[in-house]
């Protein structure tokens, strides 16, 4: 598909990121970026993308993600959320847990396949359509074991729509680990190269 570089790594990363410090929002706030969502939604309906731009409809559409995960990888804590750096590295567990289950897999497939036939009669972001996505997180993805703990407001967690949108902003944030694992990346690489990455996106960030 695309290139094993650590500029195509940074973005599928990013896009991670940006999925994480969505779902943190909602938790808090109550609240969710519509471009993000879009975003989300978008990565997870391409699956036969040419190159990892297009799996997120261009790098612009990351430029909130690459700024996070440039805070998240300072080596000094300010400006990093614990939250955001727990829910990543239970996603990159969860991911490898997911590569070893192939039937966990081509249900994941198919149900995406299918959300993608309900988006074709209403808009991707439909009740319709979220409701679908965040029921193929709690059926294939949830039962694999690693449960991602979302810290936050009750009254925000326990909110249907809310909750639905915090699923499907998890499983656009998995999709993004799996593509940045076929492109080369991996929790040790992660450590090893952490400055590299800090410095890769941040000029994603700057390019978005």
């Amino acid at each position: 598909m695309a290139e094993h570089t650590l500029e195509n790594q940074t973005v599928a990363l990013a896009a991670a990121f940006q999925a994480c410090h969505q779902v943190r929002r909602i938790a808090l706030h109550g609240q969710w970026d519509s471009e993000a969502l879009n975003t989300a939604i978008h990565s997870l309906f391409q699956l036969e993308a040419r190159d990892v731009e297009e799996v997120f409809g261009g790098l612009h559409n990351l430029n909130s993600g690459a700024r996070v995960m440039q805070q998240q990888l300072e080596r000094a804590s300010q400006g990093q959320d614990i939250e955001i750096t727990r829910y990543t590295a239970t996603l990159i567990a969860l991911e490898r847990r997911l590569s070893r289950h192939p039937k966990a897999l081509d249900n994941l497939a198919l149900g995406l396949q299918q959300s993608m036939q309900q988006a074709q009669f209403f808009e991707a972001e439909h009740p319709t359509v979220l409701a679908s996505l965040a029921n193929l997180y709690r059926e294939v993805v949830s039962p694999l074991g690693t449960k991602v703990l979302v810290n936050g407001e009750q009254r925000f967690l326990a909110d249907e729509e809310k909750a639905n949108v915090i699923r499907v902003f998890l499983l656009a944030a998995l999709r993004a680990l799996v593509l940045w694992r076929q492109l080369g990346g991996g929790r040790l690489k992660l450590i090893i190269q952490r400055q590299r990455y800090h410095e890769c996106a941040g000029q994603l960030a700057n390019m978005a």
